[in-house]
């Protein structure tokens, strides 16, 4: 089963959006793909932590990282 969650973050709030997955984590949503919103699979509950990070050189239309970030 799978879930879609609208939600927008600005890029000054990694910390809000990495909370906001471990938060999904321990009610058993597991977050998988970016796909016109955040899609999460369903799970079990687990405590995990999440790292979100900007990078300096991507712009907020990239769909997926460049080489450049990649490494």
């Amino acid at each position: 089963m799978t879930r879609r969650v609208y939600r927008q973050f600005k890029n000054t709030e990694c910390d809000d959006m990495a909370s906001f997955f471990m938060k999904m984590a321990k009610e058993g949503w597991h977050f998988k793909e970016w796909k016109l919103g955040f899609v999460f699979e369903k799970g079990e509950p687990e405590d995990v932590e999440y790292a979100v990070e900007i990078f300096i050189n991507g712009s907020n239309w990239d769909l997926k990282p460049d080489k450049n970030a990649e490494e």
